[in-house]
């Protein structure tokens, strides 16, 4: 049985910072700095950055995604800072089923793409 664990990521903050001032902008750049530079690489440091904005104490997900490290297990090719946002949203969304019966997460990923374009 699935064990849903989406309510305890609140990523209603995230929505509310959806056009954050300048200076909650740089504050953000750098907490997501900072953590890149104690963490060594992207993935669990931008995991750790979106739990921090979210004000989640959770350690677990960031060890998730210590496994990340230049592209998936070393291999250079998926970007963990791109993969490690995924799993966050992943997370938090799960496989509820949208109207056509894909995850939530996958129209979620097609509108911020479709917004990224304009």
């Amino acid at each position: 049985m699935e064990q849903d664990i989406s309510s305890s990521f609140d990523t209603d903050r995230l929505a509310d910072l959806a056009a954050p001032s300048l200076r909650t902008a740089l504050a953000f750049r750098a907490r997501s700095l900072g953590n890149l530079l104690r963490m060594g690489h992207c993935a669990p440091a931008l995991m750790r950055t979106f739990l921090d904005i979210c004000g989640e104490k959770e350690a677990w997900p960031v060890k998730m995604a210590a496994g990340l490290p230049g592209g998936i297990g070393d291999t250079g090719f998926e970007c963990g800072g791109i993969t490690a946002p995924l799993i966050f949203f992943g997370l938090r969304h799960g496989l509820r089923a949208s109207c056509d019966g894909l995850p939530v997460i996958f129209d979620l990923g097609q509108t911020e793409r479709r917004e990224a374009k304009r």
